[in-house]
């Protein structure tokens, strides 16, 4: 057999009151053979025969070990809203060696999950009531069939045997016939919380517990290392939900016929019906059902109506009722197509029905214009344009009728016409328009006279022919009516002929006339159109042009007569000369300098080198040279014109203006003199040069000395220009010569020097600080800058956390990168400044957590923490029991109490501390057993360690469930009595429980003497 976890129970006398029976069925397991229908099967549950025939019982677990099976309603009930109900079934346990048992179970979720033994079949995860027929003892130790069978009452979570819930005993074998060859019979009610169990019309137990979650109503069984077979029959499940009737449809109905639904209403209750579709009303408990049905077949439609409480809308019960509608004929038929002068038809009928009664239907027609027919297509005349309907009843064989009408319209013979110019152009297109009486024209017949048709509403055609045309038109309408035929007469006129003439060619940008010479064929020339190849138009008999590329362009003209006849255009090619583009560079120079003037003169059509010049220097000369060369006497501004002639005698002309450089004048003035060594010394350039500009300057700051110097483009007069020199401290002064050098935009140059005195400077040079924590709060003494030349002078220290011009004190300057500046003056008054940083790192912040308790042979992450600075270090100590000393939040093992101390350290070197202790609770260590005979041995129950655990709460029982003993903490240990009189001999059951635990401690103590 297997072992179940051993805990201990307690048998409780208790009372209840009795529950009203339920008379509603929710669900049953009955029937030869026994029908399972909205039940669920699972495990090792099936129908058989256990002890009668025809397969009337539901064997849960057969007599073999380790078996487990399951049954449980499908449909789910809410004990939320329906709060009672009730079980009644027969229960059989034998033909084994007594193994586990049988439970009536009211779950979240159906198990799926079995447990075998002492599990009772149901899962851990299992929320919800139990009620166990228990076989086997699983709480007293080495006697498995100790007071048993019994009964319990367990809920919660899983199935626990050895629980203080309530547990019938078999005392007295009071309970003995649970387990026998007999079926016993068994009812269970719930009511609100009061849950009471009965056996043979005996009251066995009582207790109670509220549920009002959505749960499954339902059997599990298991065997273990024993087995039995374990069956039930004749079950039947009570609810708390009211009668819901939703009435009978004797017969069928035809298509919108109202019938009566439900019955007679109870103000008890509350009534929903559903679909609303058809219904009079769905909140009385008979409404009337009026039902449509246009599908052609048989329909059926099921109304469903929920019978609730008014008191407790969420306990319901549902019923339906289904009514059979015949079809009704899908009626139908083709509005007919009617064209005078022929008014003969023949109605073609599209009635259908899907029963099979197509050939049964009975038709009625009604013509509007007097007459009717029974026949299934019939035929009628209309000879009178104008608006008719026909309308048509059906009757099916079941007499279901359906009509349906429709309106048509007997249509006149339509008329056309034809809308166009009756005189128009030769091989132009020409728009014609057709329009008719009728407004549905389908198709358009047209016949131009030449041979050609066409059968758009509104089509366009060009006649090749001068001549005279007939032009006819007819149409067909949307309803296949033809129209009458109409026609029209149209003259075609003769094209003008184009045609012009042009004297005086010449060059590019030359004017040339052209004359038209066209002939208007009939009438006069009204207009004309000249178009040149270069985009430009003109609309004159005579016209001037000219073209401002070379080479052969193209001239068209086209013409329109009075009669608004347009001529083909005419074109002729006009072949133009190509003309010089004449252009120079001019050199720019100073006066008495030669220069070069080059030619960049070109032509189109490539002929450079048949080109001619002619030069006009400005000054009286000139020259017929390609590129000649000059020299200008005199400063000043000259005109110069380029004449170039082509081959052709084409010419062009060019001319430009230039100016001849005068000399610079060199003017410069030094602002600053006599002056300390490392400033700046100052230059303020007025140079100048007449017609032209002073395009650069070159300063040479210390000529001939040294070569430094620097170039300005473009200077602007007025401008100052400055020079750093190198730092002297060997010689009291010295001299500089500063040389200037100005340039004209002609290449001319002037020069000149002027002279200035330095003084000597100091030369600061400043060493790196050591970095220092926030946490150092003294004045150090700064001495890392110094002054390298050998005059006397004076230095003082500034900036964050400096005191006393000499002193710096991390504290005062705080955490961060702070800027030292050091002002060293020399006796002759000049100074200097210089600069460097200093690094005063953060002292970190660090926590090691709170004070911690855990169990002996636990464990626990501690939560250090620590912040400030980069790049942390860290350090446990001491490190016993720790898997690391050199991580943030390592794990610990201690075995005692122990204190432990983290240290963190940043990369600027700076640190801090701080500690954390961790308390190691020791496992309480209690005996099964104590003598309290006052003989000072053992005379009271010492439970050693458990004074660690303050909070513990201690309760002892005595086998009848009652407490005996009671305390919060344990400071005064029991000694074996109750209510100040000593307990008997015998055996104890206690429960120790404290949030230091993760489950109560449990078990038995004996008294001795």
């Amino acid at each position: 057999m297997l072992k179940k976890a051993i805990c201990h129970s307690f048998t409780l006398l208790l009372f209840v009151l009795p529950v009203k029976a339920q008379t509603y069925i929710f669900a049953q397991l009955q029937g030869t053979p026994l029908n399972t229908a909205g039940w669920n099967l699972q495990g090792a549950a099936k129908v058989t025969n256990v002890t009668g025939t025809g397969n009337t019982e539901l064997l849960l677990c057969p007599a073999i070990n380790n078996q487990s099976g399951a049954a449980f309603v499908n449909q789910p009930i809410n004990l939320g809203l329906c709060n009672k109900w009730e079980a009644d079934f027969d229960f059989r346990m034998f033909d084994g060696t007594a193994a586990d048992g049988i439970a009536f179970c009211f779950l979240d979720v159906p198990p799926v999950g079995f447990v075998l033994g002492g599990g009772m079949g149901i899962p851990s995860t299992a929320n919800g009531l139990k009620v166990c027929f228990d076989t086997w003892d699983n709480c007293t130790p080495n006697t498995p069939a100790f007071n048993m069978p019994k009964v319990e009452l367990r809920w919660g979570n899983g199935y626990t045997e050895c629980s203080n819930l309530p547990t019938a005993a078999n005392v007295n074998g009071q309970l003995s016939f649970i387990r026998s060859n007999s079926y016993v019979h068994a009812q269970i009610t719930y009511d609100n919380g009061n849950i009471a169990v009965t056996l043979n019309n005996i009251k066995i137990i009582t207790g109670y517990q509220q549920f009002t979650f959505t749960g499954y109503l339902g059997f599990t069984s298991s065997t273990g290392g024993s087995n039995d077979n374990q069956s039930i029959k004749n079950v039947t499940i009570y609810t708390q939900m009211p009668p819901s009737v939703a009435g009978q449809v004797s017969s069928p109905i035809c298509p919108n016929n109202t019938v009566q639904l439900g019955t007679a209403g109870d103000t008890a209750y509350r009534y929903s019906w559903t679909p609303a579709t058809g219904l009079s009303n769905i909140s009385i408990s008979n409404p009337t059902a009026t039902v449509n049905n246009t599908t052609g077949n048989v329909l059926y439609q099921k109304y469903y109506v929920k019978t609730s409480y008014s008191a407790n809308a969420g306990c319901a019960s549902t019923d339906s009722v289904t009514i059979t509608v015949n079809p009704k004929p899908l009626t139908d038929f083709s509005a007919p197509v009617v064209c005078l002068p022929q008014g003969n038809t023949v109605i073609t009928n599209k009635t259908v029905i899907n029963d099979g009664t197509q050939s049964q239907i009975a038709y009625n027609w009604k013509f509007s214009d007097g007459g009717t027919s029974t026949q299934t297509n019939p035929a009628h005349n209309y000879p009178v344009a104008g608006n008719y309907s026909i309308n048509l009843l059906a009757t099916s064989s079941n007499g279901c009728k359906d009509s349906v009408s429709k309106s048509f319209t007997v249509n006149p013979k339509a008329k056309t016409t034809i809308s166009a110019p009756s005189e128009f152009c030769q091989d132009t297109a020409l728009a014609f328009n057709g329009s008719s009486t009728a407004p549905n024209i389908q198709k358009w017949y047209w016949d131009f006279g030449d041979n050609s048709v066409d059968s758009t509403q509104n089509p366009s055609h060009k006649y090749n022919t001068v001549a005279t045309f007939i032009v006819k038109l007819y149409a067909i309408t949307g309803e296949g009516c033809i129209s009458d035929t109409a026609s029209a007469s149209v003259l075609i006129d003769p094209l003008p002929v184009a045609a012009f003439s042009f004297s005086g060619l010449n060059c590019e940008k030359q004017l040339i006339q052209f004359k038209d010479n066209s002939q208007p064929s009939v009438g006069t020339i009204s207009s004309r159109n000249w178009l040149f190849d270069d985009g430009t138009q003109a609309a004159t008999p005579i016209v001037d042009h000219s073209f401002s590329a070379y080479g052969t362009h193209t001239v068209t003209l086209s013409v329109q007569n009075s009669k608004g006849c347009n001529s083909s255009p005419v074109s002729q090619n006009i072949v133009i000369n190509a003309k010089p583009v004449a252009i120079f560079g001019a050199p720019f120079v100073c006066k008495g300098v030669s220069g070069t003037f080059i030619d960049s003169s070109t032509i189109a059509d490539n002929t450079q080198s048949q080109l001619t010049y002619n030069w006009a220097f400005g000054d009286g000369a000139s020259s017929t040279a390609q590129q000649p060369s000059h020299a200008y006497t005199n400063a000043g501004n000259y005109q110069v014109q380029l004449i170039v002639m082509s081959n052709n005698g084409c010419p062009d002309t060019s001319s430009a203006n230039i100016a001849i450089s005068d000399y610079p004048v060199v003017n410069f003035s030094i602002l600053t003199t006599n002056f300390c060594g490392n400033l700046p010394l100052q230059l303020q350039n007025n140079s100048s040069v007449n017609y032209a500009v002073i395009d650069q300057l070159r300063i040479f700051w210390d000529s001939p000395a040294s070569p430094d110097s620097t170039l300005i483009n473009n200077p602007v007069a007025g401008s100052v220009y400055t020079h750093n020199y190198p730092t002297f401290g060997n010689i009291n002064s010295k001299q500089v010569t500063v040389k200037l050098v100005a340039y004209s935009s002609a290449g001319c140059f002037t020069e000149d020097t002027s002279t200035s005195i330095l003084f000597a400077s100091p030369k600061l040079v400043f060493d790196s600080i050591p970095t220092y924590c926030s946490n150092t709060n003294q004045n150090i003494l700064l001495n890392e800058a110094k002054d390298t030349t050998v005059f006397s002078g004076n230095g003082v220290y500034s900036g964050d956390g400096v005191t006393g011009g000499a002193y710096f004190n991390p504290a005062s300057a705080g955490a961060g990168l702070h800027t030292i500046t050091y002002n060293y003056t020399l006796i002759n008054g000049c100074s200097d400044t210089v600069t460097q940083t200093v690094t005063v790192g953060p002292q970190p912040t660090v926590s090691a957590g709170q004070t911690e308790v855990i169990l002996n042979g636990g464990q626990i992450v501690l939560q250090g923490a620590a912040s400030g600075g980069n790049n942390l270090s860290y350090i446990w100590t001491p490190d016993l029991y720790l898997d690391s000393n050199t991580i943030l939040q390592p794990l610990a093992m201690p075995k005692t109490d122990t204190y432990y101390s983290l240290t963190a350290t940043n990369d600027n070197g700076c640190s801090n501390s701080a500690g954390v202790l961790i308390k190691v609770l020791q496992y309480p260590a209690i005996p099964n057993a104590f003598s309290p005979n006052g003989d000072g041995i053992n005379d009271s129950w010492q439970i050693a360690y458990l004074s660690s655990y303050p909070d513990c709460i201690v309760e002892v029982f005595n086998r009848y469930g009652q407490i005996v003993f009671h305390s919060t903490g344990y400071s005064t240990p029991w000694n074996g009595t109750y209510n100040g009189k000593m307990l008997p001999i015998g055996t104890y059951y206690y429960i120790i429980t404290t949030t230091h635990l993760p489950r109560p401690l449990n078990g038995s103590v004996t008294i001795l003497r």
